[in-house]
């Protein structure tokens, strides 16, 4: 009671747009992320920030070269904050996914594929129910790989792979292969309300 709190303004710096990466989540969202001209800001080196989503990159023409301005929010986040100096280049929003090949839907404010079969869709969603459930060994390189040789395409084909399947790909020997099916069968005593957050459900 009658405190008061200061919050003193992060560093602000410039730096150049080299890429702009459209990356798909579990739900079909496209979210466009700058990859920068390397700067520093309060002794972090920053090479990458998010665009947040299409409504931002239209609102601020944020296109490939132009020179931007960051801050690190709380000290942690980097943040963009507006566009310095404009570039020659075009503006553009992908009009197909990436991933399918199918077009995209748009908002105000958002890019997405609604494809549900979608490889893209299927990669980020595999992912976060591995690391929400904590299967160890699984990363992302090595479930792409299951994708690829259509070993799985949604969560539940994690729990229907083999020993004999999981040979086959390139890298994977017996030591490897039986520690990811033990920790696949391990996720399996899950309680139900985490087994639900892992699927991206929420309440509410």
């Amino acid at each position: 009671r009658y405190k008061i709190a200061f919050k003193f303004e992060g560093e602000i710096k410039e730096t150049v747009i080299n890429a702009i990466e459209w990356q798909i989540s579990r739900f079909g969202i496209y979210t466009p992320v700058a990859i920068l001209n390397p700067v520093e800001i309060k002794g972090a080196i920053i090479n990458k920030v998010t665009l947040h989503n299409k409504q931002l990159v239209e609102t601020y023409q944020i296109k490939i070269g132009d020179r931007i301005k960051l801050i690190r929010s709380g000290e942690v986040i980097p943040k963009f904050i507006g566009v310095v100096q404009s570039s020659n280049n075009r503006l553009e929003i992908p009009k197909k996914c990436y991933h399918c090949d199918s077009k995209l839907e748009h908002d105000e404010v958002r890019l997405m594929c609604t494809n549900k079969k979608c490889a893209g869709r299927a990669l980020e969603d595999i992912i976060q129910f591995a690391k929400k459930i904590n299967i160890e060994d699984l990363s992302e390189k090595r479930i792409e790989q299951m994708i690829k040789a259509k070993l799985v395409s949604s969560v539940s084909d994690l729990f229907k792979l083999n020993q004999s399947s999981l040979l086959k790909l390139e890298g994977f020997k017996d030591t490897l292969t039986n520690k990811i099916l033990i920790n696949i069968e391990k996720s399996k005593e899950l309680s139900i309300i985490n087994f639900f957050d892992a699927l991206g459900f929420t309440g509410g």
